[in-house]
Formats: structure tokens, sequence, C-alpha cells
């Protein structure tokens, strides 16, 4: 048995004859105790695995959005302290890592130690049996070789224990995800119809983005979403195409509620451009004849032309709009500010007032002859 210290002993009905009765120190002291150290360590290890895997998180976050805006932040000479941020991230990440490693490092040595002492009582014993002559060398050697190979996957196991834990959690993020309810809906999506917002909330987490949004969006009409980053535009558009069910309130198409809309139909329905663009390492010209090779520049002219007259008609078409000089002939254009409707109406409308939009529109006008 591994782990054991065997003896033998003398029996009356038979002079001298050998039986084998084991000690098992390492099964009923060594490894409990050291199973019950890394028990009792696994509290802790939770929190600090956690924290690992937030600052992992966070450092890959921060490292995106430094690739992502490096041509922005070179062409505004955007160095030194400007990295602090991605620099912050992976400090971070390195103070985790080294504080798991520091107090996680001693509970996983000390049980390590523990399963080794089995092995240590037993050629303690072992030798001391051969030396009595209770014990045969071959027997001795047996023992010996047999509980190595035991000792060492215990070992292993031990020393990985950790990684498991570890790894344990990084996979409880993925199945919460692939435990998140699909959303449900079964009824048909009609052709085309209006977009109503009626009292519409919705944050991502803890951060509320919209707040009580109560709009429609006509049908055969353009409706254009303008207003700073982070005011809900991209939210709205997103919660139009149903990507989110709102928190509050209800989205409705056509007078029906979203919710009940079967999601892939609905998709079938939508079409979406969005505002990240990929374009070849190519020339401007090959980018925009990429669809049909044999176009000449008047042929894509007329197209996207007749694109631009026939987009609106029977559908329900939103734009966001940065450049408020594109969308002075929208049909209506919603102003959002902090998440609420701060005004809407046509391009004229918004500029007879002192609002939001008139003075983006005179932010625009003034800087519109920079040259750089």
């Amino acid at each position: 048995m591994p782990g054991c210290v065997c003896y033998f002993s003398r029996h009356r009905d038979h002079p001298w004859k050998t039986s084998v009765r084991s000690i098992p120190i390492n099964e009923k002291v060594c490894l409990p105790l050291a199973v019950a150290v890394l028990l009792l360590s696994n509290i802790a290890q939770r929190k600090l695995s956690v924290r690992q895997i937030e600052a992992k998180i966070n450092a890959g976050n921060r490292l995106e959005e430094y690739l992502q805006g490096i041509r922005v932040m070179k062409a505004y000479n955007l160095l030194g302290g400007k990295f602090e941020r991605l620099k912050m991230a992976y400090s971070d990440l390195r103070r985790a890592c080294i504080r798991q490693e520091a107090l996680l490092g001693p509970f996983i040595l000390f049980s390590v130690t523990l399963i080794r002492a089995g092995l240590t009582f037993m050629i303690l014993c072992g030798t001391y049996l051969l030396i009595g002559g209770e014990l045969s060398l071959l027997t001795f050697v047996m023992f010996l070789v047999v509980g190595s190979r035991v000792f060492d996957p215990l070992t292993s196991a031990l020393t990985n224990f950790a990684e498991f834990r570890y790894f344990s959690i990084a996979g409880g993020r993925i199945l919460m995800l692939m435990n998140e309810p699909e959303m449900k809906g079964d009824c048909d999506v009609p052709e085309s119809g209006d977009i109503t917002f009626d009292h519409v909330s919705f944050g991502y987490q803890e951060k509320e983005i919209l707040h009580d949004i109560s709009v429609t969006l006509r049908k055969g009409t353009l409706t254009a979403l303008v207003g700073p980053s982070g005011s809900g535009k991209s939210t709205m558009l997103k919660l139009c195409a149903r990507f989110y069910d709102p928190h509050k309130g209800s989205v409705r198409f056509n007078g029906m509620d979203m919710k009940e809309l079967e999601p892939e139909s609905l998709m079938k329905h939508c079409s979406m451009v969005f505002q990240d663009v990929y374009l070849f390492q190519d020339t401007l010209k090959n980018n925009i004849r990429f669809g049909r090779t044999d176009a000449t520049d008047e042929e894509n002219e007329v197209e996207v032309q007749q694109a631009i007259n026939t987009l609106i008609a029977g559908r329900t078409v939103i734009v966001i709009a940065h450049r408020l000089k594109t969308i002075r002939n929208a049909d209506r254009i919603i102003v959002l500010e902090e998440g609420r409707i701060a005004e809407q109406g046509t391009h004229y409308e918004l500029l007879s007032r002192p609002g939001l939009y008139a003075k983006l529109w005179n932010i625009q006008e003034q800087t519109s002859g920079w040259k750089l």
C-alpha cells in the first residue's frame, strides 16, 4: 500500500511466517492535512483570482483602446502622460499577479511538504525494519518504487491546485455567458412601421445611459440623432435593432412590443451601416469601385444619388450625425444630452432656438475654415 509503513511479525501457528500489515500514515494524516490547508486557503484564493482576472481584462481593454486610437494620438502628439491609463492598468495587473503568487505560494508549498512527509516516514520506518531484519530488501525497494509513483501525481495535483481553481473561475465566466437567457418572442415582424420609445430607460451594468425616453420615429422619414459623445445615440439604435431590451418602458415597432417579436426575423428587416468602415490598402477610387470593378466615376455618382433618394421610401431611417451639415434636410432632428431628449425639430426650427443644437452648429461653422 503506497504511503504506508510495513512490518513483519511472527505467528505462533506458523513459525517465522511473514505477514504484512500497513500503517497508512500518508492517507490518514498527511494527505488530509494537506487538503485541509488548501481548503482553508480557498476563500483567499478565490478573491485573489477574481481580482487578477479583473486586472487582466482591464489591461487587455486598455491595450485594445491604445492600439485602436494610436493614429489619433500620434497625429495630436498625445505622448507621455497620455499613456497613464495603459501604464496603470498593467501596473495593477503586475501587482495582482505578485500578490496572488506571494500569498498562495506558502499554502501550496506547505501542502506539498506534508505529502512528502509521508514518503519520508515510510523511508525512515522501512530502514528501521530493514536493519532489524523484519523487512526484506526486495520488499523495501518495492515499496519505495510504488510509493514514489503515487507521491509524484499527488504532488503535481497539489502544485496545480491553484491553477485549477483559477481556471474554474475563468470557466465560470464562460458558463455565465452561456447561461444568459435567450431573447424571447415568436410573433411575425411587420414589413415596416413606426418605431416608438415609450418611457424607455436603459443602461450597461450599473450605469444608466438613457433616462425616460419617449419619442416616435415615423415610417418614411429620416430622423437624425445628434448630441455629445456618451449622450445615448448609439444606445438608441441598438435598442431599435433589439440588441438589448430596455430595463424600463418599451420599444414598439408598428405598435407591437419588440419583446414579442421573433429576434432573428426582426434582424432580417434591419439594415445597419456602422461608423467603423474598413478601407482596403488601395486608392479611394478603387475602394469606392470595389463592389463593381467595371463601374465608371459617373456611374458610381448616379448610383449613390439614387440610393439616397430611394432609401427613405417606405422605411424608417435613423442616422447618427456628427457633421450637422449632412442632416440639414432631415425630417426631424433629435438632440440628446446626458441620456435625455434636450430638443427636437427640423434644422431651421432648432437653429431658431438658443439650444444645444444651435450651439453645436455655431461651433462647427466657426471651425469649418480651419486647416491643418
